[in-house]
């Protein structure tokens, strides 16, 4: 249950994440600089302190398959089912690891699915300036 916790708020923050890169980047901010600042603030998280700089970098070089990430929210998914929790930001995320598994492999690293943001959105996050 627990793993499943924790899967629930890592997923959701690698989610966010790809967001939060998708719109600076689209409104013209260096990812770099948007991945310092992040770094710093109160929004800093395990995974840009471990993927940030991959991600700029487009490195999708697993750390952790995506397809995992989306078996793990599934799991999370049935347990909050079964014990008749509503998830509705857990089934949101499943919806954008589900459409990940769609646009790229899910044998890269979860962060690919800051690549649907970037595909709604129709820019790339790329480190250094844009």
């Amino acid at each position: 249950m627990v793993k499943s916790c924790n899967q629930t708020l890592a997923a959701a923050t690698v989610s966010a994440l790809g967001e939060a890169l998708v719109l600076g980047t689209k409104a013209g901010v260096d990812p770099a600089k948007i991945v310092e600042v992040l770094s710093g603030g109160y929004a800093r998280r395990g995974a840009l302190e471990i993927r940030g700089e991959a991600i700029l970098a487009r490195d999708f070089t697993p750390g952790f398959k995506s397809v995992l990430q989306l078996k793990d929210l599934r799991l999370a998914v049935e347990l909050a089912h079964g014990i008749g929790v509503p998830t509705p930001l857990l089934a949101l995320v499943q919806e954008h690891y589900k459409a990940a598994q769609v646009i790229a492999s899910g044998e890269e690293d979860h962060t690919n699915v800051l690549k649907v943001s970037e595909q709604l959105a129709g820019v790339e996050v790329r480190g250094g300036a844009q």
